[in-house]
């Protein structure tokens, strides 16, 4: 349906009429229109909805816009923070900023990543999140740990990985099962570890999305953990993930080819979907291209940020990640350590990594679909092949304007 923002039509106005990049990759796209006001205060949604309904008094008074492609909002599914702000450490004002920030830039939906902690650290940082996720600002919560393999721990701290059958794993167990409901959404785990398989059986039982990553095994143990879920999890639920594909797993040799067949087999199969960092720095752009353009692929990939909070900060400025340092460096977050210290987290935020994709020439319906509606599902089941609040104008150059719609205007929290 047409959306109107407001009732009187202001008097500059620009419009933009493009294909909407909808949840269906076999659907023929729809050309889409987007009316706006231009004052120089932000770009407030007018009108919104197919071309051929557009109304044409407004939009021959408005300034045409040339665009790429129209879209919903993105959807981090794995961000730590950013603008100087840790998820798992800062106050829950600051973190509200922050997704305030993130909305702005054509983040519409967030899932805030908490790195491993301990058993008192998490139970302290999903309290401080529950205020900005009551308040519609955050779509929930990604524990990426503490059961992750500490041959493949990455960034995060290894005096608090652990099994989830160790007593450390069932002190963590406690706290998420005393986590107010819908708030975790998403759960990291290396399925080779005892009691992992298990685990996994019961997240899928209660609803949580299950992620396999930070693994160092081989195909029968991500077979074994995707069977577990598979078993447990509704019909309707939303399919398992894997964390950033390619990094802090085991890689790919022809004599010992680790997990990556087997998840890649997933998600062609449409068993899982996968996580790909796309700030050209974790995963070479040619590997992002080859993946998007696969049609068996691509239906499954999510490109996301996995931003931290020295993301995008000067150069040298320390940061925290949980209960690790991380420096911002030329390339990309790392580990405030000596010698040559391992990536922190993303380059750049996810509106700049599409927006690169875009203007290097990968195939826009792929990429925007893949951080727009792809990770949805994390969330819900049910399609939305229209955008129910903010849109996005995507330009060649891979520019992105993002029409708000007014606060009282919203339906979406």
């Amino acid at each position: 349906m047409p959306s109107p923002a407001c009732s009187e039509p202001p008097v500059e106005l620009a419009a933009a009429t493009a294909p909407l990049v909808g949840p269906d990759p076999g659907a023929d796209p729809v050309p889409w229109t987007a009316v706006w006001t231009e004052d120089g205060a932000g770009d407030v949604l007018v009108w919104s909805g197919p071309a051929d309904r557009a109304p044409r008094a407004l939009v021959g008074r408005a300034r045409p816009v040339p665009a790429l492609r129209l879209s919903a909002t993105l959807m981090d599914h794995h961000v730590h923070g950013g603008m100087g702000v840790d998820a798992a450490t800062s106050t829950p004002d600051a973190v509200a900023r922050w997704l305030r920030s993130q909305r702005a830039a054509g983040v519409g939906l967030t899932l805030a990543s908490l790195p491993a902690l301990g058993p008192g650290a998490l139970a302290e940082a999903l309290d401080r999140l529950r205020a900005p996720w009551q308040r519609g600002l955050l779509a929930g919560v990604h524990l990426e740990g503490p059961y992750l393999s500490p041959a493949r721990a990455g960034a995060h701290a290894p005096e608090v990985l652990c099994p989830p059958a160790s007593a450390a794993g069932r002190r963590i167990r406690a706290v998420i099962d005393a986590a107010p409901a819908g708030l975790i959404r998403t759960l990291t785990l290396a399925p080779e570890l005892p009691g992992a398989v298990e685990l996994a059986a019961d997240l899928a039982r209660a609803g949580t999305v299950v992620c396999l990553g930070h693994t160092d095994t081989g195909g029968a143990a991500v077979g074994a953990a995707l069977d577990a879920v598979e078993a447990a999890r509704s019909a309707s639920a939303p399919t398992p993930v894997v964390t950033h594909l390619f990094n802090a797993m085991r890689p790919f040799h022809h004599r010992d080819p680790g997990p990556l067949p087997a998840l890649l087999a997933a998600a062609r199969q449409g068993r899982a979907r996968v996580e790909l960092i796309a700030d050209g720095v974790h995963v070479a752009d040619e590997v992002l291209a080859g993946l998007l353009a696969d049609p068996g692929l691509a239906p499954r990939v999510m490109l996301v940020s996995d931003a931290v909070a020295a993301t995008g900060a000067p150069p040298g400025t320390r940061h925290r990640l949980g209960a690790v340092r991380v420096r911002s460096a030329a390339d990309a977050p790392r580990l405030d350590t000596g010698g040559s210290p391992a990536l922190a987290g993303g380059a750049v935020g996810l509106p700049e990594a599409v927006g690169r994709l875009l203007a290097a020439g990968l195939p826009p319906d792929a990429v925007l679909r893949a951080a727009v509606h792809v990770p949805r599902s994390s969330l819900e089941t049910e399609k939305h092949a229209v955008p129910e609040d903010d849109v996005l104008v995507w330009s060649a150059e891979g520019r992105v304007r993002v029409l708000t719609v007014p606060e009282g205007a919203r339906r979406t929290g």
